[in-house]
């Protein structure tokens, strides 16, 4: 298989998405349609399917035992690969997107084609599972694909880089975009969303916790497959220097495409940055649990630059 798995991820509203477009410029690059396809990373997808994963912090207790009660009796009645065959062709397969269109694979995959990828990928024994699961995610990858010339195919979920020591595992040659951003306009942007707290400084926590967690998943897989990219320093204040270190990680020569597209969409004006200084009732307050945080993860090692 000479297609390379690209896998952006972070905390959410980090640029995760940004920079798969970005790449999908390229005349070398697809990206996923959708951009986030969910099967690999989501429970009971791929990963579950075949390793044994720790729920994410951010669920709490309760939800985690229920979670697990409702995982087991669904588990019993259909077994874990016929429950992730069903989703498959479910939500996975189509779901209503935010303007409601529909939105997963549906976008990018005739129904028979999804069908006969996955009879083929339920003929595999149970003692080839992971080889398995490796070949439908490819399979799945390459029907989105109707040009040649194309080496990567990216998707911008932003578990991914949580979830990197596994992904790793099930797709060896893939590798990874660790997008950062300013913890405030992150946590600001977060508490507008509806995944995620409403309390922008609840927001802060779990942009912290996000980080963390993705720097401990990076630390288990080797440095030649992750890059770091900090928005603000592709947007503006590294501009060309990180642009050229993104495309010499992916050893991509020059593309007038995604230069324009460049140029063009990642800037400053397309960024908002700084909102919360004028949108919170309460900045200061919100700007000194922000510094106070980025004394706690320079304890931990990891110094992230304050941009404001």
């Amino acid at each position: 298989m000479n297609l390379t798995p690209i896998f952006s991820g972070g905390s959410g509203r980090s640029g995760t998405t940004i920079i798969i477009n970005l790449l999908d410029k390229h005349e070398s690059f697809k990206a996923s349609l959708p951009r986030e396809i969910r099967f690999l990373t989501d429970r009971l997808g791929l990963l579950d399917l075949n390793y044994v994963r720790p729920y994410p912090f951010e669920l709490s207790i309760r939800h985690i035992l229920t979670r697990s009660a409702l995982m087991t009796l669904r588990v019993t009645k259909s077994g874990k690969r016929g429950l992730f065959l069903s989703r498959m062709q479910d939500y996975w397969w189509s779901t209503e997107g935010k303007n409601g269109k529909p939105r997963g694979l549906v976008q990018s995959i005739a129904k028979n084609e999804l069908e006969r990828i996955l009879e083929e990928f339920n003929k595999s024994p149970k003692s080839e599972l992971e080889k398995a699961s490796s070949q439908l995610f490819f399979d799945i990858a390459n029907s989105q694909i109707s040009k040649p010339g194309i080496r990567y195919f990216g998707d911008s979920t932003p578990a991914n880089i949580t979830n990197s020591q596994y992904i790793k595992q099930l797709l060896p040659t893939s590798k990874f975009i660790n997008m950062t951003r300013d913890g405030r306009d992150v946590a600001f942007s977060i508490s507008k969303q509806p995944w995620g707290p409403n309390n922008p400084v609840e927001c802060l926590e779990f942009w912290k916790k996000r980080l963390l967690s993705g720097v401990s998943a990076l630390e288990k897989i080797d440095r030649d497959s992750w890059i770091e990219i900090r928005i603000e320093e592709l947007v503006e204040q590294k501009r060309d220097e990180t642009y050229t270190r993104l495309s010499n990680f992916l050893d991509l020569p020059e593309s007038i495409k995604m230069r324009d597209f460049f140029n063009s969409t990642v800037n400053v004006e397309n960024m908002h940055s700084g909102t919360w200084q004028f949108a919170l009732p309460s900045p200061h307050q919100f700007n000194a649990r922000y510094s106070e945080i980025l004394k706690e993860l320079s304890d931990e090692g990891i110094n992230f630059i304050k941009y404001y």
